[in-house]
């Protein structure tokens, strides 16, 4: 039996979600034309305390992808808390669906781990309830806005899954549904049982599709045949700042009449 580490897929999608060959898709932006992300791995964070386990692995895999990205785009090694999406999509066991996830830090943005860092329990990880107004504060002030798409949610064959893997690689990393975990020489397989983690692919060797686990700190090779049910691209833009014009004619009235006081 497969152990399911937070993956919940939803039954009935989200009809507004982009979709590969729908009516509006993401910009084919390359970032990275060899769609090998191996050099801007993040960090590893685990999603359990000493006794217990977050099932968060939709939120763990999505902020990887999106430090990745991140670190590609910027340089930066960025480190986010993921108790703010977490409680903010009011997940708990069995998880939640990754699509849902991204929603969550769409409209909220993410902010800095030692925000909200890992705790000792899980009473303590899934708090403040509701969340304070100085955190989703902190996240509006996230200077970018996520955007995310389905490269597919619906059965593929094992050609439609690597070719589409191959060209949306060089946008984004991936984030991907996977059976966790089957090992068969050295790669891991799906022995026909359903899909119980997201994670982040992030590159393509000559044995099968590279995979980070958030959950165990480990680099995985997952089989061509594996059944990925669902596959999403990412793409970050940078916000643009709203000028304030009455701000500031104010300011600069007063500006004004202190030389004028003088």
């Amino acid at each position: 039996m497969t152990k399911n580490y937070g993956l919940k897929i939803s039954d009935t999608p989200d009809i507004n979600a982009y979709t590969l060959g729908g009516l509006i898709e993401l910009p084919k932006t390359i970032l990275q034309p060899d769609g090998d992300w191996s050099d801007f791995l993040p960090i590893y964070e685990p999603q359990f305390g000493g006794d217990w386990d977050s099932f968060g692995c939709t939120v763990w895999g999505t902020e990887n992808v999106i430090e990745i990205l991140l670190k590609k785009i910027t340089g930066v090694e960025y480190n986010f808390s993921e108790r703010y999406p977490y409680i903010l999509a009011d997940i708990s066991p069995p998880g939640a669906d990754p699509h849902y996830v991204a929603e969550i830090i769409r409209k909220n943005g993410l902010i800095a781990d030692v925000s909200l860092p890992m705790t000792k329990t899980y009473e303590e990880f899934i708090t403040p309830k509701p969340m304070t107004d100085e955190l989703l504060a902190e996240g509006q002030r996230w200077k970018y806005i996520l955007k995310h798409e389905y490269v597919w949610n619906i059965p593929q064959t094992k050609e439609q899954r690597r070719d589409k893997i191959k060209e949306y690689l060089q946008y984004s990393p991936l984030g991907v549904s996977v059976t966790a975990w089957f090992e068969e020489n050295g790669v891991y397989v799906d022995r026909g049982q359903r899909n119980s983690h997201w994670c982040v692919l992030y590159g393509i060797d000559e044995r099968g599709y590279k995979i980070f686990d958030s959950y165990d700190q480990t680099k995985k090779i997952l089989s061509f045949d594996h059944n990925i049910q669902v596959c999403k691209r990412y793409l970050l833009t940078k916000k643009k700042i709203k000028k304030n014009w009455l701000a500031d004619l104010l300011l600069n009235l007063w500006y004004f009449i202190r030389d004028i006081l003088k």
